[in-house]
């Protein structure tokens, strides 16, 4: 009766046993483990990442329309199927051509016909371009400042298809295009906001005293185009005089005619050397912002006047005309070597006191003004070989320069832009333990919304839409790119990760193993 009454309570205490085993099992494996991996997981923000894959830098379209007028439709049909063949292979550029047949009989002057077309017929829209035959035209092509252009009868479809495609920017827009980096761009098209600032050297104060008002010439001469670009690139302006800073130039003296019998040459090769001789001395702008750095280094009467050689002049050339020698240098700015008159040093090395030199404001900005035109790849006077431009009365571009300036910056800022997401969307799929917050996924999201909306605008032809979406969709994106939660965990992987938890759990597993050993031995023998 014992014996029976013993083994009913082992077999009790081992039943309780094993239901506690089984308790510690569950608890341990079915809510321990999930609950640790789940509070250990990284957090990682919802990405469009496959639609971000695929987006194709190839399938942009630039949507235009171009109008070409005559008083003999044949003629205007004529010339648009002739301008087609040379853009029949064009994936890019998708023109609309709009035959115009308009009498011109009643009407005077070319601007008269140009008014009745914009009034009564057409909506040049920006980006959109007017051509119009004229019978008493002299020139084959004169291209307006306006986006319009006049022709004569003699016209040929070969002249109007080059004139479109330097009006377009079609090789510009196809170097972008098919860059072969699959990095990102960083190249000058694009732009988020600059600081412009001009900077006068004056190395010897206590000799010159130069007197700009810097200010008032920045405002002539400058803002005018600043404020041209201004809707899809931001600027601010700043000025500052540096003293008794002498640059370190590599001079030849050099002997001429003139009447001082000598000058001083520096060489072109010799140029990028400059720069970092002027930077180091410019001091630095606290801003966020990439500086556009215009220096005027005043030249010292010892060394005055001096001459920049071209690598094919010879160092012994002694024409030089010019009172201000300037070059660029791209990402970063330009110099400009102003050489004081003659006879303002003369007038010191007379009375040895010091001398008041007044800037000729119109030399200086001039130059500063062509420099920048480079920088940012608009030229006031560009040329096409076999056709006349009518030459810009002010310091605004041609609006036609205007619109190709807007596409090359809207197609930089896109393919920056996809380039970008897709290096980062490939930078967080290859590292999966770096965290993805909202702020970021936020940013990748209205990146890509904005991509895709600047590519819908271009293709219908919106180009200012285009140019907004295209900016907004670069500022994302490179807001996400830099960050700084992305390298928060960038050094916690997953290995370090199961490195400091498993000491942890692996104490607790050995009950678990046993536990389960002991589970299986009771059932079988049960069973």
């Amino acid at each position: 009766m014992e014996d029976s009454s013993k083994f009913k309570n082992e077999k009790i205490k081992d039943k309780f046993q094993i239901y506690s085993s089984l308790a510690f099992m569950v608890v341990v494996v079915i809510i321990g483990v999930p609950m640790w991996w789940k509070t250990t997981e990284v957090y990682r923000s919802t990405l469009p990442n496959n639609e971000i894959k695929y987006l194709n830098a190839k399938n942009i379209k630039i949507f235009l329309n171009v109008y070409v007028c005559s008083s003999d439709i044949l003629r205007s049909t004529y010339l648009i199927e002739g301008i087609k063949s040379y853009f029949e292979h064009s994936d890019i550029f998708h023109i609309n051509f709009v035959p115009l047949n308009v009498s011109t009989n009643d009407i005077k002057t070319p601007a008269s016909l140009e008014n009745l077309l914009k009034t009564r017929f057409v909506k040049i829209n920006i980006g959109d371009f007017l051509i119009m035959e004229w019978i008493s035209q002299k020139e084959d092509v004169l291209v307006t400042s306006e986006r319009t252009a006049y022709i004569s009868k003699e016209a040929s479809p070969k002249q109007l298809a080059k004139v479109l495609r330097h009006v377009l920017k079609v090789n510009d827009i196809l170097n972008i295009i098919n860059e072969k980096k699959s990095d990102r761009i960083h190249g000058s098209y694009v732009l988020n906001h600059q600081n412009v600032v001009i900077s006068v050297i004056n190395p010897n104060p206590n000799k010159i005293d130069v007197k700009w008002n810097v200010k008032e010439a920045v405002q002539l001469y400058l803002e005018p185009l600043l404020k041209y670009i201004n809707p899809i690139s931001k600027f601010t302006l700043k000025t500052q005089f540096k003293y008794q800073i002498s640059l370190d130039l590599p001079l030849k003296h050099v002997k001429d005619e003139s009447k001082t019998g000598r000058h001083y040459g520096l060489s072109e090769a010799d140029l990028p050397h400059i720069i970092t001789s002027v930077e180091k001395n410019l001091g630095f702008i606290t801003s966020d912002n990439p500086v556009i750095n215009l220096v005027i280094y005043i030249s010292p009467c010892e060394t005055s006047p001096i001459y920049i050689y071209q690598r094919h002049e010879s160092i012994n050339l002694s024409v030089k005309n010019s009172s201000v020698q300037s070059f660029i240098s791209p990402k970063w700015g330009s110099v400009a070597i102003y050489n004081p008159p003659l006879a303002v040093c003369e007038k010191y090395e007379e009375n040895s006191q010091r001398t008041k030199f007044n800037v000729n404001s119109k030399d200086v900005m001039q130059s500063l003004l062509f420099q920048l035109q480079n920088y940012y790849e608009i030229n006031l006077n560009p040329h096409i070989e076999g056709v006349k431009i009518i030459e810009t009365q002010s310091l605004y571009p041609h609006e036609w320069q205007y619109d190709g300036y807007i596409r090359r910056i809207v197609v930089s800022e896109i393919l920056t832009a996809i380039r970008t997401l897709q290096s980062l969307i490939q930078l967080l799929n290859n590292i999966n333990y770096i965290v993805i917050n909202d702020d970021v996924g936020v940013s990748i999201n209205k990146a890509y919304e904005n991509v895709i909306k600047a590519k819908e605008f271009l293709i219908n032809g919106n180009l200012t839409k285009a140019a907004k979406y295209a900016h907004e969709s670069y500022v994302f994106s490179e807001r996400a790119f830099f960050d700084a939660s992305l390298l928060a965990q960038l050094y916690f992987p997953d290995e370090q990760k199961y490195a400091i938890y498993i000491p942890l759990f692996l104490p607790i597993m050995v009950p678990v193993v046993t536990s389960s050993v002991m589970i299986f031995k009771w059932y079988t023998k049960g069973s």
